[in-house]
């Protein structure tokens, strides 16, 4: 990127410019001055009695990390809301709240009209092993076309290939409908009960898959410049101290936290042990994904009134002008490294953006 501030130079006094220019307009050694608002002219005499030094701004690269806070929390595409399909009664209960699940294990088994009468037309229409399918007055394809609507309805009510398989061998039909878990994890809420009539909308259990958790993070403005989806982060949880999880940032919202002024991300992360609970809070520290160049001046240089932030922009006649600036990222000396140390402990720079820059 081409640098367009070659010729920037920054007051870098530990003197307030306002104070010095007082000074000399008492003894003489300002050969011009001016409100602050409108700027200042100081002799060669002046500037180097006010202990004024100058620094150009310019283009530095910024490759260090992002702290923010979190809150672990269920990965919402793991988590299942477990429900019969199709309307009947509890008949038994296998697994209970806190409990652990293997994927397609049964957690109940309900007793079902429509089951039953499924399998029942499916045995009509399917043909034993080595013997012909039943014409029943009409032609082969009617007849294949039947089976196969019988069949899609075993599948729907979650009817496994085994256990069609398994129907059509014995042509004995199934009292009970078995209903599973479609992935391994843990029941976080039951409300099945033994004897009790179910629909098909009832909600049985909810069960979350805890191998892999979401964090949400709370992102400072000034960090979204440099922070992309794909970031590696490292999580730290205080019930496990010196202990980190790894994993990537997968998103970060459109929209800003209007009270806090920070953007909400979404960390995943494994969590193999089942160490982590949702409901935790966490560190998370983020990594961009690339570096990234910054228009940075020594923070000494910035000066505030109220809620403005300007510096004072030096001119060949020796005049200096104040000039309002936004600022970013503070970050010390040297670029970072991907651990967010430095290298040495040289001055802290302030970053800004090149658009807010004025001219």
């Amino acid at each position: 990127m081409k640098n367009n501030f070659p010729n920037v130079l920054i007051i870098c006094a530990g003197l307030l410019l306002h104070g010095a220019c007082r000074g000399g307009g008492e003894n003489g050694t300002a050969s011009e001055t001016a409100a602050p608002d409108a700027g200042v002219k100081l002799t060669a005499e002046a500037a180097q009695a006010a202990g004024i030094k100058l620094e150009a701004a310019q283009w530095r690269s910024w490759s260090g990390t992002v702290e923010c806070p979190g809150s672990i929390g269920f990965n919402e595409r793991r988590l299942a809301v477990i429900t019969p399909r199709t309307a009947g009664r509890i008949e038994k209960v296998y697994k209970g709240e806190g409990e652990s699940v293997a994927a397609g294990e049964t957690m109940v088994s309900i007793y079902s009209p429509e089951y039953l009468a499924t399998q029942a037309e499916y045995l009509q229409l399917a043909a034993p092993r080595g013997g012909a399918a039943p014409a029943f007055g009409r032609d082969q394809q009617v007849n294949e076309q039947l089976l196969g609507a019988a069949l899609a309805k075993l599948r729907l009510l979650g009817v496994t290939g085994e256990e069609i398989k398994k129907l059509q061998a014995s042509r004995q039909a199934e009292v009970f409908l078995p209903v599973r878990s479609p992935w391994p994890g843990v029941v976080i809420e039951s409300g099945a009960i033994t004897g009790s009539p179910v629909q098909a909308e009832t909600q049985l259990f909810k069960v979350a898959d805890t191998h892999s958790l979401w964090v949400t993070v709370q992102i400072p403005e000034g960090a979204l410049a440099v922070l992309r989806a794909g970031a590696a982060a490292r999580v730290r949880a205080g019930a496990f101290p010196g202990r980190e999880f790894l994993g990537q940032l997968t998103m970060i919202a459109a929209e800003l936290d209007g009270e806090t002024r920070s953007g909400r991300g979404r960390v995943e992360i494994t969590n193999p042990e089942g160490m982590l609970r949702s409901g935790m809070f966490a560190t998370v520290v983020l990594e961009p994904v690339e570096n990234y160049r910054l228009l940075a001046v020594p923070e000494r240089a910035l000066r505030r009134r109220g809620e403005e932030v300007f510096v004072f922009v030096a001119g060949r006649d020796g005049s200096f002008q104040k000039k309002v600036v936004k600022v970013g990222r503070i970050f010390d000396g040297s670029p970072p490294t991907s651990r967010g140390a430095t290298t040495a402990r040289l001055p802290s720079w302030t970053a800004m953006s090149a658009l807010s820059w004025p001219t």
